[in-house]
């Protein structure tokens, strides 16, 4: 899932990455699950589930332990924001609920050999765009992206007219033009 934000609010929560005990909320709608409490500090960021696009939604193909599949899913949010020559030389706010890998990715190495593989694209593709990756955790109840990868669809009414692409081969692309032109302005915030 992704939404759009404006470069300087991009920097702001940005510079909350990596800080220990930091954590993203989104703004509440009605019918979202309630919030736990939490050590840290939220931050909220001025968006709701509405805001999401899903890229992509299709329940994973392979059994695997989440943290692998979570890794596979940070490397394919890079790779498809990586897809558009306009998205080279930018930040990239992602929102991940795995804190295991959150760590792993800002240290750039881990001892779990089956999550080397995708940490080393999400390295790979990051350098070869040159995009600045700032990774935020959110908690799963606040994840956007949490019941697509769930294999879950929300009705369009729910997602304020959108539509849900789901497929297995390919990855979904933005059809709405003004979001394309968006895009030029500002930057990409991903969920995974």
């Amino acid at each position: 899932s992704y939404a759009h934000l404006p470069v300087d609010q991009v920097a702001a929560f940005g510079r909350y990455a990596h800080k220990r005990g930091d954590y993203i909320r989104l703004f509440p709608d009605e019918g979202d699950p309630v919030e736990k409490t939490r050590l840290g500090v939220p931050r909220r960021l001025p968006i709701s589930h509405k805001h999401f696009r899903h890229a992509t939604s299709a329940r994973a193909q392979w059994k695997a332990h989440s943290s692998v599949l979570e890794a596979h899913g940070l490397a394919l949010a890079v790779r498809w924001r990586a897809r558009q020559p306009k998205a080279h030389h930018k930040r990239l706010l992602l929102l991940v609920d795995a804190q295991a890998i959150i760590g792993c990715a800002v240290k750039g190495r881990t001892s779990a050999k089956a999550v080397r593989a995708p940490l080393r694209t999400f390295a790979a593709t990051c350098m070869a765009a040159d995009i600045l990756a700032r990774i935020l955790y959110i908690p799963s109840e606040s994840n956007p992206a949490d019941e697509p990868s769930r294999g879950i669809k929300r009705r369009r009414s729910e997602l304020g007219g959108q539509r849900v692409r789901t497929s297995k081969s390919r990855l979904g692309t933005p059809s709405d033009r003004r979001h394309a032109a968006m895009a030029n302005r500002a930057q990409y915030l991903w969920s995974t």
